[in-house]
């Protein structure tokens, strides 16, 4: 997919009564296929580019496309049904369910349309990827902070989407796992885009495009 924005403001009203500036670009083309990284400080809008992209936001001007659609003029439901069908979107709030296995959390994401066998081997895969394989029974509510976000990334990759949005993806994990877990993003998204956004310096050397968040926030 090809995702572009021309010209973007992004504003939220301010208890004043005046607009406050959230991002502000002039243009920024995500090519198919491509791997790009946005670092900068923690509280500063990365998490707010990121929703913007997938279409959970709009911009108060200029516009954002997907395929050459302007989202804007999309309703609600066909940017839900479009973010669905193409995107995966890794949160910072994790949104496992606790009561289901590791297995099951994924098989939420896959849908109706596969089988059960197909549904675990695209489970199983993805799991192996993030090294949580061997715990596929176990229940969500078990593992630590760190699994956990092992786990959600996962349930992405899962999905095969077309675009792969990730926010602070690695911000739990150790030097090891985060390792892991950027391999797994990279191979996962050979035939999709992937957009991560983070603090995390140590991963910065993974990715061929790597763009600062201060750059466009006022």
């Amino acid at each position: 997919m090809l995702i572009d924005l021309k010209n973007v403001i992004l504003k939220v009203p301010k208890t004043s009564g005046k607009e406050r500036v959230l991002l502000s670009i002039d243009s920024l083309k995500i090519e198919p296929n491509n791997k790009i990284l946005v670092h900068g400080p923690s509280g500063i809008g990365k998490s707010t580019l990121l929703h913007f992209i997938a279409g959970l936001m709009t911009s108060s001007e200029g516009s954002l496309n997907w395929n050459g659609k302007n989202v804007n003029l999309l309703s609600d439901k066909e940017r839900s049904q479009i973010r669905k069908q193409k995107f995966a979107i890794i949160f910072q709030r994790l949104n496992l369910l606790d009561h289901l296995s590791l297995r099951e959390n994924i098989f939420l994401a896959l849908g109706r349309k596969l089988s059960l066998p197909e549904k675990n081997k695209a489970a199983d895969a993805a799991l192996e990827s993030v090294k949580l394989l061997d715990r596929a029974q176990e229940l969500a509510a078990v593992l630590s902070l760190g699994e956990q976000q092992r786990l959600a990334i996962a349930r992405a990759l899962a999905q095969k989407p077309e675009v792969i949005l990730a926010d602070e993806p690695t911000s739990s994990l150790d030097q090891k796992n985060s390792e892991i877990c950027v391999k797994a993003l990279l191979q996962a998204a050979s035939h999709a885009s992937l957009i991560v956004v983070s603090h995390d310096e140590r991963i910065q050397k993974s990715f061929s495009q790597v763009k600062s968040i201060l750059d466009w926030v006022p």
